[in-house]
């Protein structure tokens, strides 16, 4: 049972996360609490086998949401009334002046004290309600961020009222940050591509000149009011290269991925893990946008359904009925980490095609309108996936990304956005993924060859399966 709990007192914040290590979708909770310590300050107790365990750090609105972009679960008041009095009275004697240690170490064992009561006791001990409402139901476009990033010479970046989120609140927004980052305990699992040094590659490149013929490439998509990013970003990578490598001008479709993935990828609008999308077109395939489109089950049509939409069914047919489900579905043969070294993301863009990236969000993103984007001020909301189609340097001699978000064409830069290179501002070197489409590899001719020799793609494309008929059973055999 999953059980997340936050009590303030005395400038300490208390987490208690009973949950074994492989439920938890980022880390365990005994990783955490490790984490937590060298993050934010403390640390947790009660790690045992089991998993459980209590965090306790420093209060602030920033570690809580710290704490909740790890958990991808919103944390909730623990309810001091509920537990045996002695415990629960402690809570009134903490210190208020954090500079004084002796305090702080007579409410550490207060701490202790109170996690051999919750490990005594099977029962929950939480209330129905969130705490995380301190600004959920705030206008998202706000004007002094955009003053604080407009008005620093060192941003980089210019800042905008974007017409995409004019009526949207904070709350809203987080609905849109759908990515699960890859679970830590599954990274080492996942095999990793790299490529060689002496690979010379250009000082600027952008995908949609180097395939002008693919079309997919420059469509600027909107994921509308659900949580698909990691779906979209994993779709449109893989249409790409399709074409890129097979002339074929085709898109595949997202509601495919989004709602037969199932819990396997995440839990749809809710969210989902770009790792585990591609292992999906290993195994069963995505169908074409012609055979499945976006949401048309649910009689919604992008952007709308506001002010969220619902995940849809998995139905397993076209709506035309004159294509079949099973003849409509394209393939990856693996799936793959690209390695966090800007020079090896650059490579397999290069040759290969876009790829996803999962990156952390902060407010002032929201107001991204040009330039090329650093985290300049607001609270973190979220983790996103999006499509990397190139890289450059501005003249001002600043390293940049190139990337295509699904936020539709009235934000930022056309629906695009530059975000600093090689530094990996918010996380965006970190959780790169993409695979490659089912008969490519190495077989293609021309300007960006594949180089995978045979034993590395075997190796690849057998690890691969191994893991996909582990996590997706076959479901789709007489379909």
């Amino acid at each position: 049972m999953v059980v997340e709990g936050w009590v303030e007192d005395g400038g300490i914040g208390l987490v208690q996360c009973n949950i074994r290590p492989a439920e938890l979708p980022k880390v365990g909770c005994c990783r955490l609490a490790r984490e937590a310590g060298r993050q934010l300050g403390y640390g947790g107790q009660g790690c045992g086998s089991g998993g459980g365990m209590i965090i306790y750090l420093p209060t602030s609105a920033a570690n809580r949401q710290w704490l909740e972009l790890k958990l991808h679960l919103p944390l909730r008041r623990l309810n001091t009334a509920r537990l045996p009095s002695s415990i629960s009275s402690s809570f009134g004697g903490a210190p208020q002046d954090s500079a004084r240690p002796m305090g702080y170490l007579l409410f550490s064992v207060t701490v202790l004290l109170f996690t051999a009561a919750i490990f005594a006791s099977q029962s929950p001990v939480l209330t129905a309600t969130p705490v995380h409402k301190l600004k959920l139901n705030s206008k998202l476009l706000q004007q002094s961020i955009i003053r604080k990033v407009n008005g620093n010479p060192q941003s980089g970046w210019e800042a905008a009222m974007n017409p995409r989120f004019s009526n949207y609140t904070v709350g809203e927004f987080r609905r849109l940050l759908g990515v699960r980052f890859t679970p830590e305990c599954e990274r080492k699992s996942i095999p990793v591509m790299s490529h060689s040094k002496s690979l010379k590659l250009p000082a600027n490149f952008d995908a949609r000149t180097a395939w002008p013929q693919c079309s997919t490439i420059s469509r600027i998509l909107d994921q509308g009011h659900c949580g698909s990013c990691w779906a979209f970003g994993a779709v449109e990578s893989l249409s790409d290269r399709f074409c890129i490598n097979f002339d074929m001008n085709i898109s595949l479709s997202v509601n495919d991925l989004l709602a037969c993935c199932g819990i396997l990828c995440g839990a749809g609008c809710e969210g989902g893990t770009p790792i585990h999308a591609w292992r999906y077109f290993v195994h069963h395939g995505v169908v074409t946008e012609q055979c499945d489109p976006y949401f048309d089950d649910i009689g919604c049509s992008h952007p709308g359904c506001e002010p969220e939409y619902p995940t849809p069914k998995c139905k397993k047919h076209c709506v035309d009925e004159n294509q079949l489900w099973r003849k409509s579905k394209h393939y990856s043969v693996n799936a793959y980490r690209i390695n966090s070294d800007p020079q090896d993301i650059m490579a397999e863009v290069y040759k290969n095609g876009p790829v996803e990236v999962a990156f952390t969000v902060y407010e002032d993103f929201a107001h991204y309108k040009k330039g090329v984007y650093k985290h300049v001020t607001g609270d973190m909301l979220g983790g996103h996936a999006v499509k990397l189609i190139g890289w450059g340097t501005t003249d001002d001699g600043e390293d940049y990304w190139l990337l295509a978000n699904q936020w539709n064409r009235s934000w930022g830069d056309d629906g695009y956005f530059k975000i600093k290179r090689g530094t990996n501002e918010c996380g965006i070197e970190d959780d790169v993924i993409a695979g490659l489409q089912l008969g490519c590899a190495g077989l293609n001719s021309g300007d960006h060859t594949r180089d995978f020799d045979a034993s590395t793609l075997q190796k690849f494309t057998l690890q691969q399966i191994l893991l996909a008929k582990i996590a997706f059973p076959l479901a789709e055999q007489g379909k």
